[in-house]
């Protein structure tokens, strides 16, 4: 218990550290370069911020391993812990100014998400969850919206990197759209599911997603009352392979339509 105290804390630091470092850079500051297309962009802050993260982690608990965004291979290391990091979710609205990218940081234990932590420094929002511990915000506890889905808002994500699975997404969407209140596509799936774990969205999917994008928001969905599973109904994996998601009360996923 004191162990996963220690490394719920110490995750909230180093994410609130990197968070007050995305405020301060400015736009005009950015070296912004791309990786694999003018989609998947990186900049100084996010290799800052990685660097910042290990750093710091390996520290305090130097037995634990490390997989992050711009630094992950093909396979997570054999650590009984491992903390899967993305030091910016969000890196094409960090560029644009848009205040819609956050530091998400998950620490697994056995291949499974533990404790996740996703911060938002511009609304000053820490968003957690151990887990079989509840999830929470800015340590207030938070529950997924018991709303109809006709009421509710559906966020979803448009697997930019990947061209091939446009035409499923569009589908998926024109579905969704007219069963619900309306659609968002904010550009940072940790923080949509976060937002969802909060009753903020009521759904979210997309068609291919890396593990560090949703490590941590899954469970805090899981942990505010929700489910999260692959488009397909089966469940989420946690390896270094893309994967499929859809996030929200068993229900609205059923009533939904989008399981393949």
């Amino acid at each position: 218990m004191l162990d996963e105290k220690k490394k719920l804390s110490e995750m909230e630091k180093i994410a609130h550290i990197c968070g007050e470092a995305m405020i301060r850079r400015h736009t005009d500051d950015l070296i912004v370069n791309e990786k694999s297309s003018n989609r998947d962009l990186v900049t100084q802050v996010d290799l800052q911020n990685q660097n910042r993260i290990v750093q710091y982690l390996s520290e305090q608990f130097p037995e634990v391993g490390f997989y992050s965004e711009e630094t992950a291979g093909d396979i997570l290391p054999d650590n009984e812990y491992v903390f899967v990091i993305d030091p910016i979710d969000g890196t094409t609205n960090f560029t644009k100014e848009m205040h819609f990218s956050c530091v998400s940081i998950a620490c697994f234990k056995n291949r499974k998400p533990f404790i996740g932590v996703v911060y938002d420094p511009y609304h000053d929002e820490m968003f957690k969850a151990v887990l079989n511990g509840g999830a929470f915000l800015n340590g207030v506890p938070i529950h997924v919206s018991d709303k109809p889905l006709e009421k509710s808002l559906v966020a979803f994500g448009t697997a930019p990197y990947f061209p091939e699975v446009f035409d499923n997404t569009m589908l998926k969407l024109k579905q969704i759209f007219a069963k619900c209140s309306d659609v968002r596509r904010m550009g940072a799936a940790a923080l949509d599911l976060c937002y969802l774990a909060a009753g903020r969205f009521s759904l979210f999917f997309e068609e291919r997603i890396s593990l560090w994008d949703f490590a941590a928001g899954a469970l805090i969905v899981a942990e505010a009352g929700g489910e999260v599973c692959q488009l397909n109904g089966k469940p989420l994996t946690f390896g270094a392979e893309k994967t499929s998601i859809i996030a929200g009360k068993s229900d609205i996923i059923r009533e939904s339509g989008l399981l393949d």
